[in-house]
């Protein structure tokens, strides 16, 4: 009877050990990580995407309701204009109803963008105020240069202005330029309304309305140099 050699009894034994080595390690391939799954885990539970879109959200709101002025509850605009009538003096009104607008419009010739402007107005929710003077040339205009609520006040400031650049050739044409400023109120709008105009030799004129009575509506057209 032939003995196999100690080599032999060796190499037989090393091979039955990495044959059993091999299948311990599929074993252990088959096994679900288990670090994967709390991986998505904790992302759901830290709440990663979820508080992005809260956020997001959030965040949107609070765009929306922010309506550009600076001030909650009002939301102010205003259009500039120019016409070839001739105006002698600056001019300031406070037109408090949808009448007091076609009155006004009634004596201007202007663009059909400023009569839109004037007609999409809620004068119950609005207060509207007209501002005129006169340029030397077609690059002058009316720049409005403050307009905001102040102590339950609607204040605006304007003045004439030059436009121009070295680069601008103006038209030596005598024209009247202006702007209708609008406030639209969330709730009930103010009734008190102070205006500054400066004019184009740099003159202030000013404007001050207190109520809707019928001696304040005269006092619009009163003007006090500064």
């Amino acid at each position: 009877m032939t003995h196999p050699s100690r080599r032999t009894l060796i190499g037989s034994t090393a091979g039955l050990l990495a044959l059993t080595a091999g299948c311990i390690a599929d074993d252990d391939d088959d096994d679900p990580d288990p670090g994967s799954g709390s991986g998505d885990d904790d992302e759901s539970e830290n709440g990663g995407d979820v508080n992005g879109d809260e956020n997001g959200t959030e965040n949107g709101d609070e765009d929306d309701d922010d309506d550009g002025t600076g001030t909650d509850g009002v939301s102010i605009d205003d259009h500039q204009y120019q016409r070839s009538e001739i105006s002698d003096e600056p001019s300031m009104e406070h037109l408090r109803s949808a009448d007091d607008a076609d009155n006004w419009l009634a004596e201007r010739d202007v663009d059909d963008d400023l009569t839109e402007f004037l007609d999409e107005t809620d004068f119950g929710e609005s207060v509207l105020v007209a501002l005129e003077g006169g340029g030397p040339n077609l690059c002058y205009e009316l720049a409005v240069e403050r307009a905001e609520l102040e102590d339950d006040t609607f204040v605006v400031e304007a003045a004439v202005v030059d436009e121009s650049t070295p680069e601008t050739a103006c038209a030596e044409q005598e024209v009247t330029v202006g702007a209708v400023v609008r406030a639209t109120f969330d709730d009930d709008p103010v009734t008190d309304v102070s205006v500054s105009l400066t004019d184009r030799d740099g003159k202030e004129h000013g404007m001050a309305t207190a109520s809707d009575s019928a001696s304040d509506s005269a006092s619009d057209s009163a003007e006090a140099d500064a």
